[in-house]
């Protein structure tokens, strides 16, 4: 994405483009509340640490970071050059991500702290990628695509399970990568989504 923003001028970043990608969301359930009793300082090493291994996951699954905002990741794939493998990266990065988290849980229960639980959301579909905003320029992915995502990663909570995605993503992946648990009405849109459990690598 910092190359497309630097090869492109700002005006043609404006007008975007919309294509078909794979989004995931990621948050850590109960960052409040573990936040609560740290200083801000011990809150933004937490945060740093998180974000160093999300990061990590995802880029090795051949994901880019879209954003961080606190403790929750958006991550996109297929942008901005679409691939036929962008559902299975997508999965890949979910399983590595929720898999990190557990190590990184251990290694915090072992040294007295608590531990860290975190949710997962993909969605596939169109999305608009391009320049937003008028002072201060991002560019970024949106659409309803993206709004999906992170619902799913809501719902992680109300079917606990670290990480889910939506049968678009289950359809364009390899046959058993992920295994169906639900069929759920997202908060926002009409229609009932079937949803579908990954489990961690």
């Amino acid at each position: 994405m910092a190359r497309l923003a630097a090869e492109v001028d700002l005006a043609v970043l404006r007008a975007g483009r919309e294509q078909d990608a794979t989004v995931l969301f990621a948050d850590i359930r109960g960052f409040s509340t573990l936040c609560e009793d740290l200083p801000p300082r011990e809150v933004a090493a937490f945060l740093e640490e998180f974000r160093s291994r999300a990061a990590q996951a995802i880029e090795a699954a051949g994901g880019f970071v879209d954003k961080f905002v606190g403790d929750e990741v958006m991550a996109v794939f297929g942008v901005p050059d679409p691939a036929s493998r962008d559902a299975d990266d997508a999965l890949a990065a979910g399983r590595m991500l929720a898999a990190a988290m557990r190590d990184w849980s251990r290694e915090r229960e072992a040294a007295g702290l608590t531990p860290v639980r975190i949710g997962i959301g993909i969605h596939r579909g169109p999305v608009f990628i391009g320049a937003i905003g008028a002072d201060r320029v991002e560019v970024t992915a949106v659409g309803d695509t993206v709004n999906v995502a992170r619902r799913l990663e809501q719902m992680t909570r109300s079917l606990d399970c670290d990480c889910l995605a939506s049968e678009a993503v289950a359809q364009a992946a390899a046959p058993g990568e992920a295994t169906a648990v639900a069929v759920r009405k997202v908060r926002g849109r009409r229609g009932p989504l079937r949803i579908f459990a990954v489990e961690a690598a």
